[in-house]
């Protein structure tokens, strides 16, 4: 479970808490996973999103061959600066 030990004042405006629930393998197929994930804003439900699936690969350093954007390049968007824990 990735949530915040303590709700302070920037997570009364947003927090979006995620359950991951890994399914573990059997003979017939990779490791599954589940994950939930609830959005809140200003302390309020406004969504939540469940997702199952398929582990794809072994390192999660490299693009999988599949990847639409190309087996070369990282992983991951750069991190971006967010205001959405503000005060407004």
């Amino acid at each position: 479970v990735f949530t915040p030990r303590v709700i302070d004042e920037s997570l009364q405006r947003f927090s979006d808490p995620d359950f991951i629930l890994l399914l573990g393998p059997d003979l017939t197929r990779p490791t599954r996973r589940m994950r939930v994930t609830t959005l809140y804003r200003h302390g309020v439900i406004r969504r939540v999103l469940r997702v199952e699936g398929d582990r794809v690969g072994n390192d999660p350093r490299v693009r999988h061959s599949l990847d639409p954007r190309g087996s070369e390049g990282p992983v991951h968007e750069p991190p971006s600066s967010t205001r959405v824990y503000e005060a407004r």
